[in-house]
């Protein structure tokens, strides 16, 4: 399994490019369209939290 690290600023304005792009990798991990969609709504949820922690 491949390993993929991300350092983002912690702002708004990157949240849905985080999504976006939680959403196609996992898309190419062949996941379902719901799961897919879980997945892109605990990484905003993770992400809002962080942001919410700063």
């Amino acid at each position: 399994m491949d390993t993929i690290s991300l350092t983002i600023p912690p702002k708004t304005l990157y949240l849905k490019s985080m999504r976006l792009l939680a959403a196609s990798l996992a898309s190419d991990m062949g996941f379902d369209i719901e799961e897919v969609e879980d997945i892109r709504v605990v990484v905003s949820e993770a992400i809002n939290y962080k942001m919410s922690d700063e």
